[in-house]
């Protein structure tokens, strides 16, 4: 039995962060990143 070093490619059919449910989380009273900066990062 032979087992390809590199198996062919998977396609997704949408992107995980459109797909999937998520969070973030923003600290309002951080001083070292903005929180408009930390939403925009999310």
């Amino acid at each position: 039995m032979t087992v390809p070093a590199f198996p062919a490619p998977r396609t997704a059919a949408a992107a995980a962060g459109k797909t999937i449910p998520s969070w973030t989380l923003v600290a309002i009273r951080d001083k070292a990143v903005a929180p408009d900066l930390e939403r925009f990062e999310a």
